[in-house]
């Protein structure tokens, strides 16, 4: 029974290095923005205003409590300079902006694109996520448990010990993207490609693998977590 098991877990390990999987690459829908102006928070606090907007390197100490920032471009903010509680987000850009270590817990993120940000720890557990697009992102420790994960992409972004322990995944793409000693238990991987990103110290469920694309090195280094020696 013992030598039963690990060869079944030998033949899934192969299995997962020459499935094939099939499909494009996965459509986003782009951030619907229309027609900005140029403004602050503060302006956008003093009129009530959350949406439309275009906002570069604004004040700090401002608090940001109970709205939705809507169809707007942030350029190069510091949001940790700010206090921030209770954000939905849909439609917007985040350029070079630093959200590291912000509370986005149980919030709605839709069609966003972050694109050279920081987010070095920002908590994102048991929000619902649609559409949306990371690139040149730094993200080490940025968690995602119990989250809800519908089309979002990785474009070389730095993963390294991020979470998402039993994360909901509805398509989602890692490409060339740091994954070391990332934590995904108890989430299904069903489905995706890992095989151009580095999963060196990956904590995992090899269960959940059932067709996920892995390259002949991550294979074996699969088999050394397992202590399995391949011959």
């Amino acid at each position: 029974m013992y030598y039963f098991y690990f060869l079944k877990t030998i033949i899934e390990l192969f299995y997962l290095l020459f499935y094939n999987y099939l499909g494009d690459n996965m459509k986003i829908n782009n951030p619907k923005i229309k027609n900005t102006f140029d403004t602050t928070f503060q302006k956008s606090i003093d009129n009530n205003i959350f949406y439309n907007m275009n906002i570069t390197n604004t004040e700090e100490n401002i608090i940001l409590n109970d709205m939705t920032l809507d169809s707007s471009i942030f350029n190069s903010i510091n949001f940790t300079n700010y206090n921030i509680q209770n954000i939905d987000i849909i439609d917007s850009i985040f350029n070079n902006c630093d959200l590291s270590n912000i509370n986005f817990k149980n919030k709605y993120l839709k069609r966003i694109v972050f694109k050279n940000c920081k987010l070095l720890g920002t908590n994102f557990n048991e929000s619902n996520f649609s559409d949306i697009e990371l690139i040149n992102c730094t993200c080490k420790y940025i968690s995602f448990n119990n989250a809800k994960i519908n089309n979002i992409i990785f474009n070389n972004c730095n993963l390294e010990e991020s979470t998402f322990m039993e994360t909901n995944i509805k398509n989602i793409e890692f490409n060339n993207c740091n994954l070391k000693k990332s934590d995904f238990y108890n989430t299904n991987l069903c489905g995706i490609d890992l095989s151009n990103s580095n999963i060196e110290g990956i904590r995992i469920n090899i269960n959940n693998l059932k067709n996920t694309k892995i390259n002949i090195e991550q294979v074996i280094m699969i088999c050394n977590m397992l202590d399995i020696e391949v011959v």
